[in-house]
């Protein structure tokens, strides 16, 4: 029966001393732990151990050259393996400088396109202020033209006014004239033909 207190460092502990000595068993670990424990208990102890420890029994039984072998062999392979992961961290690397030189060199091109649309658009509104002015002007200088005419006109009008004024008068004097002539001569023709008539 186990006694309490029996722990499976404790199992371990005489199982590697009696490893130095001799073969495993239950038996001897026993007596080992100072035949406390159950066969049981140290059995499943010493299962547990072995599934652990097999490699390391393995390696123990392994001559040095070989375990050096083995080690130089480790070593190499992690330098061969480092050497694709080098260049595939260096591809990266100069992968990841090329997108940032092409992102500044697209960067520097929406700058520069920027530029170009505010400063188009810039002359564009100084364009339509000019356009305006010229039209404000032309705008301004015909009624300046058209005001300056003004008493021309007015003048115009004036020395027009007089002479159709004095035609209308003299229209209106000949007008007069036409009919007491016309009256006259149908005096005439009346006294003519009355004259006729008694003759």
């Amino acid at each position: 029966m186990a006694r309490i207190g029996l722990s499976r460092m404790d199992v371990k502990r005489a199982r590697d001393a009696l490893l130095a000595h001799t073969s495993i068993d239950a038996i001897p670990i026993a007596i080992a732990l100072g035949n406390t424990g159950s066969k049981t208990t140290i059995h499943r102890y010493l299962k547990e151990l072995e599934d652990e420890g097999a490699p390391l029994t393995r390696a123990g039984s392994l001559s040095d050259a070989i375990q050096d072998l083995m080690a130089r062999l480790a070593v190499r392979l992690h330098e061969e393996a480092q050497v694709p992961a080098d260049q595939q961290a260096t591809a990266a690397a100069a992968r990841r400088q090329q997108a940032q030189s092409e992102l500044a060199k697209l960067a520097a091109e929406l700058a520069t396109t920027r530029f170009a649309r505010d400063k188009q658009a810039h002359g564009e509104a100084l364009q339509s202020a000019l356009n305006r002015a010229l039209t404000d002007r032309a705008r301004a200088e015909a009624e300046r033209d058209a005001a300056s005419r003004q008493p021309m006109r007015a003048a115009e009008l004036l020395q027009v006014r007089e002479p159709r004024d004095s035609l209308r008068a003299d229209l209106t004097k000949l007008a007069a004239q036409l009919g007491a002539q016309q009256q006259l001569l149908v005096d005439d023709r009346m006294r003519l033909g009355g004259a006729d008539a008694a003759g």
